[in-house]
């Protein structure tokens, strides 16, 4: 938000969904149960083959309700095409998996009349099984990464927290902000070209997303966790390290894109970092398929002796 557009904050909820009828039920209705509605809704369905369709159809609310159908083209698309159709200031891209707390749409905006930002990012839980395992991924963030919470000075007394022009690579090697806790300008997504479809199937794509929103922009913090994160089968937040080699393929995304040498260079430290420790970890676990494609990435000449000495071991145990 920019100065002077404190009375025209529309905050519109962008849906992708897939197949989950069950998942996205429970997500839209957290999202009208909020104590300060949304101003509108986008749901976009990614070519889904259960009773999405109908049970959209079968929907009453009194907020602004678009439902779009498009042919299965995985979720970064369905997010732009949702985009696209939404006609709010504010965009919150809510995964079909997600539930919204009830103040989170006030507090949203009660931010955003406070100083002008161009992202929120709002602390938030982490559930599986129906009960919360992680209260705050702020606060076991903090504890493990402190880097990035250098930026924001938090009063003991206050909800909110400000900060501009952070380094994108601070969000390394975990990022605290994700695709679907994050609220942002429409200027911002403008910006920065949406969501890019190279990302599809990729662990931790949403990295690629919010690394180019907060370069060089403002952003707001909210610390009360104002959303709930489901953990299960369906997505990748469990397995830590397909999602440490999800960062490590956005990370090398990233540095055929941007231009700053800086940036550059912190991005391939922390990809030889994170392949050495995946590297470490699939030879002691005895994986050789993984241990070799690692190997591969790395390059074979710049393994040190006692990389390659443990892993020829690893291959002869697999005879």
């Amino acid at each position: 938000m920019r100065a002077g557009q404190a009375d025209s904050i529309r905050l519109t909820a962008v849906v992708a969904t897939f197949n989950r009828r069950p998942l996205l039920q429970e997500a839209l209705q957290s999202i009208l149960d909020q104590t300060e509605s949304v101003d509108e809704i986008v749901v976009v369905d990614d070519g889904s083959t259960d009773d999405t369709a109908d049970f959209i159809g079968r929907l009453r609310t009194d907020i602004p309700l678009h439902y779009i159908y498009q042919n299965n083209r995985g979720p970064q698309a369905a997010r732009n095409a949702g985009f696209d159709a939404s006609t709010g200031t504010w965009i919150a891209f809510c995964d079909d998996d997600d539930l919204w707390m009830p103040q989170r749409c006030a507090t949203v905006k009660r931010l955003l009349h406070t100083r002008p930002v161009d992202l929120v990012a709002s602390d938030f839980s982490l559930m599986a099984a129906d009960k919360t395992i992680v209260p705050s991924l702020f606060e076991r963030h903090r504890q493990s990464h402190p880097n990035i919470w250098t930026h924001f000075k938090r009063e003991p007394s206050h909800e909110f927290s400000f900060a501009a022009n952070i380094p994108s690579t601070d969000l390394l090697p975990e990022y605290p902000f994700w695709g679907a806790t994050v609220i942002y300008s429409r200027q911002t997504v403008t910006e920065i070209g949406g969501w890019n479809i190279d990302t599809l199937g990729i662990p931790s794509e949403d990295l690629h997303f919010i690394f180019r929103a907060l370069r060089n922009r403002s952003i707001g913090i909210i610390w009360d966790p104002t959303l709930c994160y489901r953990v299960h089968p369906g997505n990748v937040s469990h397995d830590q390290n397909k999602k440490l080699l999800g960062r490590v393929d956005i990370a090398e995304l990233l540095i055929t894109e941007i231009k700053n040498s800086a940036e550059c260079s912190k991005l391939k430290n922390f990809v030889r970092t994170a392949l050495d420790e995946l590297l470490w970890y699939y030879v002691n676990t005895d994986n050789i398929s993984q241990t070799l494609k690692i190997c591969r990435r790395l390059g074979w000449h710049r393994l040190g002796i006692r990389q390659l000495g443990q892993v020829i071991k690893t291959m002869l145990r697999s005879f």
